[in-house]
């Protein structure tokens, strides 16, 4: 049987995965969004300017394992580079940072993390 979240469990997923992503901004990322899935998976996509170097992305790892601890109820965290997005950046579910001038559309979001 497929188990799925709460939705009330939805702001707290959110939150939690905001606060390990912050130290995974680097300038050269453009934008986040998020997926919580019905089989408590959270997919995670990050667009990046140029290409993100590899010990930025083996920090990732770190991150997706931070959620998985702090998030205990969530059976997997992927957590997908798009290197080289091209802009207007196209979400993959939900909105959860976007940089400051960057081009994204938000209206394909499912919604904008409050």
């Amino acid at each position: 049987m497929l188990m799925s979240y709460q939705p009330n469990m939805r702001k707290q997923i959110f939150e939690t995965v905001e606060s390990a992503m912050l130290e995974a901004i680097t300038p050269q990322v453009w934008a986040i969004s998020v997926i919580i899935k019905p089989i408590k998976s959270i997919v995670i996509s990050m667009f990046v300017q140029g290409h993100l170097p590899e010990e930025e992305r083996s920090y990732l790892n770190i991150v997706s394992k931070t959620i998985l601890y702090d998030l205990p109820q969530a059976s997997n965290v992927k957590i997908v580079v798009i290197d080289n997005a091209i802009q207007p950046l196209k979400p993959h579910g939900t909105w959860l940072f976007i940089r400051k001038g960057v081009q994204a559309d938000r209206s394909l979001s499912t919604h904008m993390f409050p």
